[in-house]
């Protein structure tokens, strides 16, 4: 493909502008001097994209949460909306980060800009009427997960399973052996790519440790990815604590960092998925706001948070959600996995099946969901209505 085009692209949150921008490197490889207006972070950035605004302003979880923010969220969509209106790239692909990109794209129809979705919102687990909705919105939706297409396929909306993103980068996979007679045990804390999951899980997490080291294992040391941003949050924690510790910044560097870990203590996230790529044994935890607690848990319909067990449609990872989100249940949870060769054995095993359920139809996950984007908005033709 030679003709310039112009590429719309919006991400709300980390694990979006990571898509974001591997999206947009496939892009270029397939088409010659593409252009893109939206809303990303660094990592899209880097790839080219001028960012309306930060998309830090856009990366808030949770009713309790979201409510005080809502002018200025409201103020940012109009803008977003204004900014493609005034560009009219030749196609749209909004990342994840459903709250905005859905209102983007609603205010966008008769544009006649073909939208693509990317991340499949999972109507298997709440809201199935979703699917419904998007058909209405979208031209296309982009699934990470092989069950996803027949959802939205059944309401007439095009939906093309692409592979989990996690499972196309070179894993580099840990020993995991969690030995007893290492002088130190290695324990990564993730406590999420968000402030408020910083600010919630990081004391809890590090309270886990101290519990564990009460309890025998005196020789620990802690390492902690984490993004650029949050940084300075991070440290500023983890300057009054007793044990060593070592901060990670930079993607690369995360992902070399899992070879040093014996286990893992994560916020449920992308996270999860990567540790088990990496082959981490780990234990998820999530807490947020009781409020938001309360609605959520009246809405979903899965037994499941962590991608890992709900591909598996059992327990592989201990999940430890809200009043179980304490420094004694967390440290429980993770004296069995070192204690037990078995117990490791078995998410070790379990980790390999869903590596293989999740990996993309073809070698590049990335490529298939640049063709389907480039296909997507050579199929809409001017004219068309949206």
């Amino acid at each position: 493909m030679t003709s310039e085009i112009t590429v719309g692209i919006i991400a709300g949150e980390p694990s979006g502008d990571l898509l974001g921008a591997n999206l947009m490197r496939d892009i270029k490889s397939l088409q010659k001097d593409p252009k893109f207006i939206g809303v990303g972070g660094d990592q899209m950035q880097s790839e080219g994209l001028v960012s309306l605004f930060p998309m830090e302003e856009l990366s808030v979880m949770g009713l309790a949460e979201v409510l005080p923010r809502i002018p200025r969220f409201l103020k940012r969509i109009k803008q977003t909306v204004e900014s493609l209106k005034k560009a009219t790239p030749d196609v749209i692909v909004t990342i994840d980060s459903p709250d905005f990109c859905f209102r983007v794209a609603s205010k966008l129809q008769g544009s006649r800009i073909p939208l693509v979705h990317y991340v499949a919102p999972s109507v298997w687990a709440w809201r199935p009427k979703r699917a419904e909705k998007l058909s209405k919105l979208y031209d296309h939706v982009l699934a990470l997960l092989p069950f996803e297409p027949p959802y939205f396929e059944a309401v007439g909306l095009n939906c093309t399973f692409v592979g989990h993103p996690a499972t196309t980068r070179s894993p580099l996979h840990s020993a995991c052996a969690a030995d007893t007679q290492k002088s130190s045990l290695i324990i990564g804390l993730l406590p999420g790519s968000r402030e408020g999951e910083v600010k919630r899980h990081l004391p809890i997490f590090c309270e886990t440790v101290n519990t564990i080291i009460h309890h025998g294992r005196e020789s620990v040391r802690v390492v902690i990815p984490t993004l650029t941003a949050l940084q300075s949050l991070v440290t500023a924690y983890m300057k009054n604590q007793s044990f060593e510790f070592d901060i990670i910044c930079g993607l690369d560097e995360k992902q070399a960092s899992f070879s040093r870990m014996d286990i893992a203590l994560a916020a449920s996230g992308t996270v999860a998925l990567e540790l088990a790529i990496a082959r981490v044994p780990a234990v998820i935890a999530y807490k947020v706001n009781p409020l938001t607690a309360w609605i959520a848990r009246r809405l979903i319909n899965v037994s499941f948070i962590s991608l890992v067990n709900i591909v598996e449609n059992k327990e592989v990872t201990p999940e430890c959600l809200q009043e179980n989100c304490s420094p004694e249940v967390l440290s429980s949870k993770l004296f069995a996995i070192i204690n037990s060769e078995e117990i490791r054995n078995q998410q070790l095993e379990a980790y390999e099946r869903v590596e293989n359920k999740l990996s993309p139809p073809h070698t590049d996950t990335g490529s298939l969901a640049a063709l389907t984007v480039l296909n997507t908005m050579k199929a809409k033709k001017p004219g068309d209505t949206a």
